[in-house]
């Protein structure tokens, strides 16, 4: 009973010295969703980390971000490290979800940024309940309009391809309208740029797995 408790014992005191660093360093929010993740790895879910392509192109991404840290770039932030940990922590965590929970976590999620790109037209026609003042673009919680493009895009591609490949549905079709306003005003060129690459990639691939499929018939 006393070797089961020891690594918990072990445990508390690095959480509050992450928690004591992360507030002193203005980090709190980042530490914050990171703890969430690893309480999530806490419990026992259903899947296990395979090992695949995917799983190794995302432990290659991370040592070359992690050399390119303290090799190339050598003016790194902790804040470089918190999105490093987001990453590779969010992808063991749901790869081990099963598809009826991912698809869950992911309606979830999309029910969060349609409050998010409300709240975002909202500031664009009113010029107001700014966080961190953007000016005339977007931002909602996020620091800067760019970066909320981006996680835009993370959201709506996946709505994009559930629009193209199965029957649509009008929340779906309704979310990804909705969500492509919000993109518009955020005013990122780099947001619209990644949208037009990325929707053009997945009407090409859905297209060819169509075209496959009636050569098949």
């Amino acid at each position: 009973m006393k070797r089961a408790c020891w690594p918990s014992f072990l445990l508390f005191p690095a959480f509050f010295f992450a928690l004591l660093t992360s507030i002193l360093a203005s980090y709190f929010n980042y530490w914050s969703g990171i703890t969430c993740l690893l309480l999530l790895l806490c419990f026992r879910l259903p899947e296990k980390v395979i090992s695949s392509s995917l799983s190794i192109a995302v432990i290659a991404y991370c040592v070359v971000i992690i050399g390119n840290l303290y090799l190339i770039d050598t003016a790194y932030t902790s804040e470089d490290f918190y999105y490093i940990a987001y990453f590779t922590i969010g992808f063991i965590v749901f790869s081990q979800l099963s598809l009826n929970q991912t698809v869950h976590v992911y309606k979830f999620i999309v029910f969060l940024f349609i409050v998010l790109a409300v709240w975002a037209l909202i500031q664009y026609y009113t010029g107001k309940f700014y966080i961190v003042n953007a000016g005339l673009r977007s931002n909602t919680i996020f620091t800067t309009p760019n970066t909320f493009a981006a996680a835009i895009n993370l959201i709506l591609f996946p709505l994009i391809a559930v629009n193209l490949s199965v029957n649509k549905r009008p929340f779906s079709f309704i979310a990804m309208l909705l969500l492509f306003y919000a993109l518009l005003v955020t005013q990122s060129r780099g947001g619209l740029l990644s949208f037009i690459i990325g929707s053009g990639t997945i009407f090409v691939l859905v297209f060819v797995n169509k075209m496959q499929k009636i050569i098949r018939i």
